[in-house]
């Protein structure tokens, strides 16, 4: 045995005691295997062969994160507290069955990361960055997999709560084995797991606060009342304190000092350094202290504050560090203490003045310039969208060089109870219709179609699906992974399957084919959802010679883009067309 079959054993567990089972197991077999490292660890050497050091094996870092997530009972689960807060439900009212779900999420997590925590002290910066951007990828392929029926912030709430509530957990299972360790490295799972959690959410806990206070401000206008920003900042900043202090577990060993260095110099983490010391004196206090006050105070203590940022700054950011070889070009947060420390800056230049009045002003012209600068700063994704990209050919609607596809092949239109052979009858026709689009325009001057773009969003009968379409602009987008896994496939199957269709129409070589059309993805940002969809463009190439459609064997077509559509063209009126044209000239 070894520690793939035990761990394969869990994939189809279906209660939390089997998989305490399954840890209690592995753990077991950690400690007697003599040999474990060269199962655990690949031994590696520097570029220049100088040196060597461990790496922790693939299989049990990402692989073993994904084979965990991917289980139905993990599904199951997940969905389940999910639904039960998506409900308006909170832990003080979970009955029996909901109660096993959040400990099934929390000991799937367990075995996910127990590894990892086991051998946490070996493990460089690098490799725990290279765990941290995997996780990340993992749980975004669970939020596809659930069909978008979850935001991706409910889902990392619905996971840090599990592993957050997990102190008396244990106490119900007890070991079937003697290991004074074992309790230990489990805290040490809770501690990794937790904080790569709040380490992936707190982007996003900022990015909201930003565009919610950016939001109001546009609806209020010059009425907009200062302390809403700041109470939005508090709030967020308060939920990121909790779920920090929740996560750093007291524990004797130094073997997590890596993870420690890891957690504590994120990106994100500074930029709450820097919304604690700006909301400082402004935050909400049980006397009901004018605002007008706490901003005066503020001012008065405004040279601490910059003292503070600024010697965080100097010995935080790699192009201060003397002996730093290498500028980390990742520190994206150095443009907001930039930022940050002009706004100090300004507020530490008046605090002489004699005018209370005059101060306060300048204090929110610049508090509202701040937030501004932080909020380009920390939601800059979000203006890395490809609308200008695409907008001119979309609004220009369709004609001979555009085509407009709600889906790949899903049929948006259908009703709640057709039949499978209806839908994949349906199914076929999308197909093919983009099929011969392409043809057609590779026959002509070229185009583009775009897949993802919803003409008449009022023909759409199910609301379940009208809940996944997204307004931008008066364009209406639904997004092509989402259409996906209706379909239950995915891009690459689907490629190919386009390419077989395209072979199968026309008799041509694929490697012809290939050549006359190729895929490209775009990112539509939609503010209301502070959300992406994506959208697909097929851009096809004008053909180096004509591409005939065979059907029968006996009876050839030739497609063509006319009038905005595909038209079917008879060869001969082709030939002598060209014929004339030739003629005339």
């Amino acid at each position: 045995m070894n520690i793939n079959e035990i761990i394969k054993k869990s994939e189809t567990a279906t209660t939390p005691a089997i998989l305490f089972d399954t840890l209690c197991i592995l753990e077991d077999f950690i400690n007697k295997n003599k040999n474990i490292d060269k199962e655990i660890f690949d031994f590696m050497k520097s570029k220049d062969g100088k040196n060597s050091y461990r790496s922790m094996k693939v299989e049990y870092t990402l692989d073993c994160i994904n084979f965990f997530f991917k289980t139905d009972g993990f599904k199951k689960s997940l969905t389940s507290v999910c639904r039960f807060y998506k409900n308006g439900n909170s832990r003080n009212n979970l009955d029996l069955e909901i109660e096993k779900d959040f400990q099934f999420l929390n000991f799937s997590l367990d075995l996910s990361f127990y590894i990892i925590a086991r051998f946490s002290k070996d493990l460089s910066q690098k490799q725990i960055e290279f765990i941290s951007d995997g996780f990340m990828v993992t749980l975004k392929d669970i939020e596809l997999s659930m069909s978008f029926e979850f935001t991706f912030i409910d889902i990392l709430n619905s996971l840090e709560d599990a592993v957050f509530d997990a102190k008396p957990l244990y106490k119900k299972y007890p070991m079937k084995f003697d290991d004074k360790d074992f309790y230990e490295n489990l805290k040490k799972v809770r501690l990794i797991a937790g904080n790569y959690l709040v380490n992936i959410s707190s982007p996003i806990i900022l990015s909201n606060s930003f565009k919610k206070i950016l939001k109001l401000k546009k609806q209020h206008a010059d009425e907009f009342d200062i302390t809403a920003g700041i109470n939005t900042l508090d709030q967020s900043l308060k939920k990121y304190e909790f779920l920090k202090k929740g996560f750093n577990i007291k524990i004797e060993s130094e073997d997590l000092s890596s993870f420690r260095f890891f957690f504590e110099h994120r990106e994100s983490s500074k930029i709450f350094f820097l919304v604690e010391e700006v909301i400082l004196h402004l935050r909400r206090t049980e006397d009901r202290e004018p605002i007008k006050n706490k901003i005066l105070k503020m001012i008065r203590e405004s040279k601490i504050s910059l003292e503070k940022v600024s010697d965080f700054f100097l010995n935080n950011f790699s192009v201060f560090i003397k002996d730093s070889k290498v500028f980390e070009k990742n520190q994206w947060s150095n443009k907001s203490f930039l930022n940050t420390i002009k706004f100090l800056s300004v507020l530490s230049s008046i605090k002489e003045g004699n005018n209370q009045g005059w101060q306060i002003s300048i204090f929110i012209k610049h508090f509202h310039l701040w937030i501004n600068d932080i909020d380009e700063n920390v939601n800059y994704f979000s203006s890395l969208d490809d609308w200008t990209d695409v907008v001119d050919s979309l609004r220009g609607g369709e004609n001979n060089y555009t085509e407009f596809k709600s889906t790949f092949g899903f049929h948006l239109a259908q009703g709640d109870n057709e039949e499978i052979i209806v839908l994949n009858a349906k199914k076929k026709d999308i197909e093919i219709k983009i099929a011969e689009t392409i043809l057609s325009m590779a026959n002509s001057d070229g185009g583009e179609i775009y897949i993802g773009i919803i003409e008449k969003p009022e023909e759409i009968k199910r609301n379940d699906l009208k809940s996944k379409i997204k307004e931008r602009d008066g364009l209406f987008f639904f997004d092509i992974n989402q259409s996906l896994k209706l379909e239950e496939e995915n891009f690459d199957k689907k490629r190919l399957k386009m390419q077989q269709i395209l072979v199968n129409l026309t008799g041509e070589r694929m490697d012809f084919l290939d050549n006359i059309f190729k895929f490209f993805f775009y990112k539509i940002y939609i503010e209301q959802d502070q959300s992406f969809v994506e959208i697909l463009k097929i851009k096809i190439e004008k053909s180096s010679r004509l591409i005939f459609i065979v059907k029968d064997r006996n009876y050839i077509t030739l497609p063509k883009r006319l009038h905005g559509r595909v038209e079917m063209i008879n060869p001969k009126e082709e030939i002598i067309s060209k014929g004339k044209a030739v003629s005339h000239l």
